[in-house]
């Protein structure tokens, strides 16, 4: 350990915490000033959550746990869908079912409701995203997401990083 930092080199498919290096490079993690830890990317990282329950009431107590971690309470990092060219990949999930992952798309199925039709048009950017600000200024198309189209501001209605399409309906003037 130097200056508060651990580093790991020419692993395989080895377990650091909740985090697995699929790649054998160097990597890092560092602990921020609010107890976080910081991941700095030197190789291929498969982000794992834990969706269980947290082990502590409302009031503070503590829970006894009945059962440990399964692997159905196992959860992935979030899809960051961002604006260039078309990139999806499927995922198998839970009964053999499949997910798309969106990470990057040039084109928005919008609704225009005036008329009731649909129509492909190409996304010129991210306007606002109420969910984050930051995904605001990293152009991060999120459900809610208000983007600049063609055909003029849509406000995202879908989860593009689940369903590997984004839909949006056309904000008309009242």
């Amino acid at each position: 350990m130097q200056n508060g930092l651990f580093i790991f080199q020419d692993f395989y498919e080895r377990s650091i915490s909740r985090i697995t290096v699929r790649k054998t490079q160097t990597y890092r993690t560092s602990y921020n000033n609010q107890g976080a830890i910081d991941y700095c990317n030197y190789g291929e990282l498969k982000m794992t959550t834990y969706q269980g329950k947290t082990g502590r009431k409302l009031t503070g107590a503590k829970l006894k746990a009945n059962t440990g971690k399964k692997k159905r309470m196992l959860g992935r990092a979030a899809t960051q869908t961002g604006i260039g060219e078309e990139k999806r990949r499927a995922v198998r999930v839970r009964g053999g079912n499949t997910k798309f992952r969106l990470f990057r798309t040039k084109s928005a199925n919008v609704v225009i409701r005036s008329t009731g039709k649909t129509e492909k048009t190409t996304i010129k950017d991210v306007k606002t995203n109420p969910a984050s600000r930051e995904y605001s200024r990293r152009r991060i198309i999120t459900k809610g997401a208000i983007l600049d189209t063609e055909l003029g501001d849509a406000r995202v209605t879908n989860h593009p990083g689940k369903e590997g399409f984004v839909n949006a309906v056309l904000l008309e003037d009242q």
